[in-house]
């Protein structure tokens, strides 16, 4: 970018604090048909002037580089996989300023490419608050046909099926559930295989989980936001059980056959209700409430031994993921360590939604090896014996 014979650094100035935003490479914008993109990851297309340029009043006019967002491209630039040399491009492109990188938590695979290639530190954030997404519109009335379906076969009401089945095909037809072509093509499939993979289909979806809004560094979110967000991170078994297990094992229900039926979704339905209630309780009081807990359960004990896991569960929520949750509003504090060249501290990455709860709290600089998780000397001959 050029204003006359000069190349244009863009961003703003707010005293001694640049705002730049990075140099296009490889983009049309609203004119890009996909291929020029490419040039982003490619590891032979050196970088433009333009980045040139930017970075090279941005080393003789700054003190310290900051990166926001996953990713830019600086780290994959063309040159060596690490240990950058003075041919490298990422290492031409940051100089020698102190680098630090604002990542996101459950990218660790390439964050540790920052910090190999860019020599970054990584100064780790939340993901945004997650929610599930459950069913809408016009997927709602679908779900609603398929209702009515299951009662019209349970009467054995062979006209009203056929029409709703029709009615269905339609509808996920016009939802684009299926593939035009292959094996899910809706018009090669009979009655009973639609509704089964329709059932499939509704149940991914309803039991995704969406984000609630974007991040906001420091910020933790109200209660109903992070209620949520705590039943999305233990939705699935991870570190702890799921908390659907422990409530549908308090139900006297078989989880593993719960979950792998997609017509059982009023009982799921019920369960997150049920967590809804109880961890929203929870964070408001910072207390567990015995009483309100059973009768979720129509009055189940608290001390009986189908409320053990779920008995766990709540009382790790509330001294250990909950706190470490709330630990979130450090991470400005943490950029603001890492500008003062104070020590921040290491942590593993991943996905906190897939149960990897080891992740919290954010604000740390990321590692992709777990050295716990690496096999000690005893394990190690025990491998080889049996081998």
């Amino acid at each position: 970018m050029v204003y006359g014979t000069d190349m244009v650094v863009t961003g703003l100035s707010f005293g001694n604090i640049q705002i730049v935003a990075e140099p296009k490479r490889g983009c049309y914008g609203s004119r890009c048909d996909g291929q020029v993109c490419r040039i982003l990851h490619d590891p032979e297309v050196p970088p433009t002037h333009q980045c040139y340029a930017a970075f090279k009043w941005i080393q003789e006019h700054s003190d310290l580089i900051i990166s926001t967002g996953t990713h830019g491209y600086i780290e994959f630039l063309p040159g060596k996989a690490c240990g950058m040399s003075s041919d490298c491009f990422p290492e031409i492109i940051t100089g020698d300023i102190p680098h630090i990188y604002i990542y996101t938590s459950k990218n660790p695979n390439e964050a540790i490419l920052a910090k190999r290639r860019a020599y970054a530190v990584i100064t780790d954030h939340m993901i945004p608050c997650m929610q599930s997404a459950h069913l809408y519109d016009e997927l709602d009335e679908l779900d609603d046909l398929l209702s009515q379906y299951a009662n019209a076969a349970m009467l054995n009401e062979e006209g009203r099926k056929n029409l709703l089945s029709n009615d269905i095909r339609n509808m996920s037809e016009k939802l684009n559930l299926f593939s035009p072509s292959g094996n899910s093509n809706a018009t090669l499939l009979t009655d009973g295989e639609l509704i089964e993979k329709i059932h499939e289909k509704l149940f991914l979806l309803r039991d995704s989980n969406i984000n609630d809004g974007l991040h906001i560094l420091s910020e933790t979110g109200h209660v109903e936001k992070m209620t949520r967000m705590i039943l999305s991170i233990l939705k699935y078994d991870g570190s702890v059980p799921s908390i659907r297990r422990c409530i549908l094992e308090a139900m006297g229900q078989d989880y593993d056959e719960i979950v792998t039926q997609s017509k059982n979704t009023s009982i799921l339905d019920q369960c997150e209700s049920k967590a809804f209630a109880m961890v929203s309780d929870l964070l408001m009081s910072n207390h567990i409430h015995k009483k309100m807990v059973s009768a979720q359960f129509n009055g189940l004990d608290w001390q009986h031994p189908k409320m053990i896991k779920l008995r766990t569960l709540l009382t790790w929520i509330k001294d250990k993921l909950y706190p470490d949750l709330l630990k979130t509003s450090r991470e400005i504090l943490q950029i603001a360590k890492a500008m003062d060249k104070q020590y921040i501290s290491p942590g593993p990455g991943g996905a906190l939604t897939r149960g990897k709860t080891d992740i919290l709290p954010t604000g740390r600089n990321i590692y992709s090896i777990d050295p716990r998780k690496i096999p000690t000397k005893p394990p190690t001959k025990s491998g080889q014996t049996g081998g």
